[in-house]
This record gives structure tokens, sequence and C-alpha cells, in this order.
């Protein structure tokens, strides 16, 4: 087992917790069984139980959690990179950490923007000019709130919120104040209940997928999962990691009930309800879950996790960056010439070939520059 280090017992040292990468292949393939399944293609839904209903599109919705747990992930390591810094330097370089931060997501983002502009080009599919200065900007979640976009596109709105973060969590826990950074991290829970609440008593929108993304783009809503990364940052530093192997996996499992349990909530699709307050539970429910499979993971051995999972996880950015573009292309060269059963493993590997391709390509050479900037050396 792996012991969480104090940040004051960094100095010197590289921090890297590679069971965090295995986690975070954990939340693409979530995301990418969300996206791929697609429970109305199922007959016998139509004449189905309510309850069975129920808990088949929680099944389909539960993967969409892996963009919170991908949140959660991002907080807790840049705070406790953050917290390191300012320990072992007395300050923090606000200029040295907007670099690295630019390189590590600016070249392969602009990539896939320029890839998929020339894509939807050639496809004459009409994407809105104000949807591209709105990625440019890193604002694409709140012109999402109100619009639709091309398939390939959908999911940059998770890259302007994390983008957002990036550029107000260091200011905002400059002096390095573990008090601050705490009362940060449980103002934000109560911001994201607020925000919710305002959204249901306020007129809704008359398409459903419009009114569920009116919430869960909506930077206030997700800036929760932002907050419970910092507070378990906090946590981690005091607190051993080990865990009996009993425990971890009861932590899992606990997780993915709540997880599950969460997206019977979700009003998108037939689900339990409790009026306007159903978005309110489903995100509690959805932080206990995101929580308990953190910390099943933390401090888990990387030796425990075959190699190839700790690079996907390594590669994870582009995995998710290209997920929809390959679940597109598949759709449209690949349907009616392969089994509907091959679909998920052709997408997979098409998705995967992308990102590594990209990761060797793009972002390698980027984030050989990056470490040039590094306070803090994490990892290779």
């Amino acid at each position: 087992m792996q012991e969480t280090v104090p940040a004051k017992e960094f100095k010197g040292r590289r921090f890297y917790q590679p069971e965090l990468d295995a986690l975070r292949f954990v939340a693409f393939l979530g995301v990418l069984l969300h996206h791929k399944s697609n429970p109305y293609q199922l007959e016998f839904l139509k004449t189905a139980k309510p309850w069975l209903v129920t808990l088949v599109w929680a099944l389909h919705c539960v993967g969409a959690f892996g963009v919170e747990l991908f949140f959660l992930l991002s907080s807790y390591l840049i705070t406790r990179l953050l917290l390191i810094e300012v320990d072992t330097t007395r300050r923090l370089n606000l200029k040295a950490f907007y670099f690295r931060r630019s390189l590590r997501i600016w070249p392969l983002y602009f990539a896939f923007l320029l890839l998929c502009y020339g894509i939807a080009h050639l496809q004459g599919y009409p994407v809105a000019s104000g949807f591209w200065l709105a990625a440019v900007f890193f604002v694409a979640n709140w012109y999402l709130t109100h619009n639709g976009v091309w398939l390939p596109l959908a999911l940059l709105w998770t890259l302007s919120i994390e983008e957002q973060f990036y550029v107000c969590w260091p200011l905002m826990m400059r002096s390095g104040n573990r008090r601050v950074v705490k009362n940060i991290g449980y103002a934000t829970i109560a911001i994201s209940q607020a925000a919710i609440l305002l959204l249901m008593v306020t007129p809704h929108l008359p398409i459903p997928y419009l009114e569920h993304g009116r919430v869960f783009y909506n930077t206030f809503v997700e800036v929760q999962f932002f907050g419970l990364g910092a507070l378990l940052a906090l946590w981690s530093e005091r607190r051993p990691t080990a865990l009996s192997r009993s425990k971890r996996f009861l932590l899992a499992i606990g997780g993915f009930a709540a997880l599950l349990l969460a997206s019977c909530f979700d009003p998108k699709y037939p689900s339990f309800s409790v009026g306007i307050f159903s978005y309110n539970v489903m995100f509690v429910l959805g932080s206990i879950g995101v929580i308990a499979l953190f910390r099943a993971f933390l401090g888990v051995s990387a030796r425990r996790f075959p190699n190839w999972m700790l690079f996907l996880g390594k590669i994870s950015y582009g995995l998710y960056l290209f997920n929809l573009l390959a679940t597109y292309l598949v759709l449209i060269y690949c349907r009616n010439r392969i089994p509907k059963m091959l679909e998920l493993p052709v997408v997979f590997l098409v998705n995967v070939a992308f990102a590594v391709m990209a990761y060797y390509v793009v972002e390698r050479p980027f984030l050989v520059l990056k470490s040039r900037f590094e306070v803090v050396r994490s990892r290779v």
C-alpha cells in the first residue's frame, strides 16, 4: 500500500499517484459506456414495469458521473500540488502555473477544434460561429445551456468548466492557507445546491435535453466537485491511505450503488421524483458516489493495476476528447457494415487509436516543455 505524504515532506521529491491514472481510466470508461448505451433500442422496456424502466435508464446514466469524477480528480491533484509548492517555496508562482496548464490543455484542445472544424466542413454540417467563439474562449458550457451542437463537439463543455477552475483556483488559494481552502471547499457545496434549486424555480426550457444541459453545463452547479476534490486534498495530507482489500471493495461497490441511486433521480429519464429537489438529491448522492470511488482507489499500489490500464489513464485526456468523434465516425462509416454488438469494441479501438496518436504527436512534445515550468515535480 502507498501512504499519502504530507506536503511539507515533498521537497525535492516527485509527486505522482499512479493509482489515480487507473481511476481516470475508470472515469473514461463510464463516459464511453454512457455515450454508447441506448435504452431506446430495448424493445422489452415498452412493456416493462416502471421500476425496471427506471433501473435500466439509471444504468445508462450512471457512467455520465465519470465527468464529475474527472472534476474531483483535477481539483484534488491541483490542490495538492499547489499546497506542496507553497509549503516548499513559501510562495505560489502563478505565472508558472498558468504556463503549465496552458501547455497541458491547449495544444490538444485546439488541435481537436481544428480537426472537427475540417470534418464538419467536409461533411457539410453547419456549426454556429457562436459555438466556435465560445469554445475558443472556454465558455462553451454556457453556450450549450441553451443551444445544441454537432455530436463530436458536445463534450467540450467539460473542458470549459475545467479551464474556468484553473483560472480561478490558484488565485483563491494563493496564500496556501488551509483554512481558506477548507472554507471555500464547503462553500462550493452550498453554492451548487443553491444554484440547482434556483434553476428549478425559474422558467424551464421546452426541450428536455436542453433543460438537462441547463443544469449539468452550469459552472455553479458543477463547482461542488472541485470543492470536494480540494477537501479531499486536505484530508489526505493528514491521514494514511492504507485500507484492506475488503474495505476498498466495499467502498467501490458502495460508490457505484450511490451513483446508480443518484441516476434514478435524473429528471431527463424515467425516474423517481422529489419534485424540484430531484437534481439536488441526484447531486448529493453523486457526490457520495464519486468520493467513495476515489477513496477505494487512493493509496493502492501501482503493481495492482495492469500497465495498459495505467497508460490509458495517463492518456485519458485524449481518450475523453476524442470519444464522441470516434462514436460519430463509427456511426457514419460502419453502421450496417458490422454487427451491432461489435460497435462498442470498434468505437473503443478507434478512440484509443486517436488518443495514442494525439499523445505522441501533439501532447508529448508540449509535456516536455511543460516540465520546464514545474515547481513541484509531478508525473514523468
